[in-house]
Order: C-alpha cells, then structure tokens, then sequence
C-alpha cells in the first residue's frame, strides 16, 4: 500500500511538471475585459473563459482551478493584481465565495484569495460569508432557473459589523450565470454595505 502512494505522488509530479511547460504566459496588454452587470455598483473579469475553445485565460483557469498548477496561478494573480489597481475605484474588504461544500478546488480558492489581497495590501474576510447547505457547482446546471434552485438558501452572512459602511470588493474564478455573486451582494448590502463591486478572472457564455 505505502509503494502504490509512493508511486501515485510521482505521478502526480511528473503530471504536473507536464503540464506546467504547457503553461503560456498571457500579457496585460493580451486581456479582453468585459463589463459584468448585476446588482452590484461594479463589476469586471479578465476575459471570455472560451469561444468554441478555451481562450488564453481560459487555459491558465483550467490549468489553475482542475490541475493545481502554481505557474497558472501565479500568472493569473499577477494580471489580476494589475487589472484591480489599475479599473477600481478604492475598496476596503475583499471577500471571496466561498466554494460549494461539494468542490475539490479548495486550493484554488485559497492560493488565489491569499496571494492576491497580499499584492492589493487589502485585508482578505473569508469568513463574513459561509455556506450553510450543500450546493453543487454552479456549472453543474445549464438554466438560470437550476443555478438559482441550487444557490438559494446556501449563504449566510455572518459578521454583518464587519461589511457596515465599507466598500467591499467580492472575487471569484468564473463568472457563468452570476447568481452567486448577486445573492453575496444582496446579502452585503442587506447588512448596509457602502458599496459593492465584483471581480472574476473569466466568464463562460452562459448568457452569449
């Protein structure tokens, strides 16, 4: 049994390794950017997730959130970092949502969220949003009625102190129907957010 992990954890490293000189670097002046719209004040992501094929910042995504590739995840904190200093007006919170109970990209979510606020020097409050029930990933359904079926009733907001007054920036890896995001707002500005704004690296075409 202890040979069969051994062997499995070479693999594995040699999978990354692998993958890792697939890895192209993306450029700032590369980006696509695009315009989110919800009920939140702002609203960003770096580009398209794919058009008939992933796109260049589709691939770091992929790479990143289903591979575990640093070299992915570094190259996307850094555009990301630039993008945010560069597009938004100045915020005082960053909040990340909070992946399904039922994902395996909880490295994903803290590689991304942790690195990023340190290069913003803006405070990370991971814990004013939690899960409550089980929730799929929201990519899982493929109508807008499934994805908000799936999503209601499965996030709290448990320091409203924290968010009172403040400008809060809410980040995430992919934006597909924008439902998590609007109810993380709503549930923001329910507890007297000054303003909120949204960031994510790409968006499918959900609503192409």
């Amino acid at each position: 049994m202890k040979f069969i992990k051994v062997l499995f954890g070479l693999i594995q490293k040699l999978r990354g390794w692998i993958l890792a000189d697939e890895i192209q670097p993306l450029s700032f002046s590369e980006l696509k950017p695009l315009t989110l719209k919800g009920n939140f004040d702002l609203g960003y992501t770096l580009g398209k997730y794919s058009e008939k094929k992933r796109t260049k910042i589709g691939k770091l995504v992929y790479h990143f959130k289903y591979r575990k590739n640093k070299k992915a995840g570094d190259i996307l904190v850094d555009l990301s970092t630039q993008f945010i200093k560069e597009n938004y007006p100045d915020f005082e919170l960053v909040i990340p949502v909070p992946p399904a109970v039922s994902s395996q990209h909880f490295f994903s979510y803290r590689f991304f969220s942790r690195n990023l606020t340190d290069n913003l020097q803006k405070p990370l409050t991971d814990k004013v949003i939690q899960r409550i029930k089980l929730a799929q990933p929201q990519k899982d359904f493929v109508n807008l009625e499934g994805k908000r079926e799936n999503i209601k009733d499965s996030l709290k907001i448990s320091q409203p102190q924290k968010v009172k007054d403040k400008t809060v920036l809410i980040i995430d890896d992919i934006y597909d129907s924008g439902t998590t995001v609007n109810e993380i707002s709503s549930l923001l500005k329910s507890a007297l957010a000054h303003k909120v704004f949204v960031f994510t690296i790409a968006k499918t075409g959900f609503y192409d």
